[in-house]
């Protein structure tokens, strides 16, 4: 028994096959832009920290110096890769995806650190602790502090 494909079921795989390698060739555009950026940002030193001068509110100076240098040579990678205009915003979101993403696993693998330690510490899993193990500890501190005040 065969089945058919409708008109408009294939006309829709057809426009997402056609939607998936327009996508598929602007990542392989846009993507050694992005780690040419990502490059970038790393070898010129950013000026990182307090930007904006704290009575004025405005940028400080060096900021600036170091921002527009940088937006410099970015503008420069930009130009010489010739992309599309609509592209830049999607350059940028793979740099910043780059940055986003890392932070996530760094933050998920410290959060999984310190759970991990802290069942240790309570000789089960967090998730299980009740008030009255909660309590417990507390006052085997509180005889602990004044057991050594004697």
């Amino acid at each position: 028994m065969s089945t058919k494909i409708k008109p408009e079921e294939a006309k829709s795989l057809q426009d997402e096959a056609i939607e998936d390698a327009l996508h598929q060739e602007r990542l392989d555009r846009c993507v050694p832009i992005a780690k040419k950026i990502l490059t970038l940002l790393a070898e010129e030193n950013p000026y990182i920290g307090d930007v904006n001068d704290k009575d004025t509110g405005q940028p400080k100076p060096e900021a600036n110096e170091s921002y527009n240098k940088i937006a410099g040579k970015v503008l420069e990678v930009l130009f010489e890769a010739n992309i599309r205009f609509t592209e830049k915003l999607f350059v940028f979101s793979l740099v910043k995806q780059a940055a986003e993403l890392t932070e996530e696993k760094v933050q998920m693998s410290l959060d999984n650190s310190m759970q991990r330690a802290e069942s240790q510490l309570w000789g089960k899993d967090v998730m299980e602790l009740d008030l009255q193990d909660i309590d417990k500890q507390l006052k085997i501190k509180e005889k602990a502090k004044e057991d050594n005040k004697k």
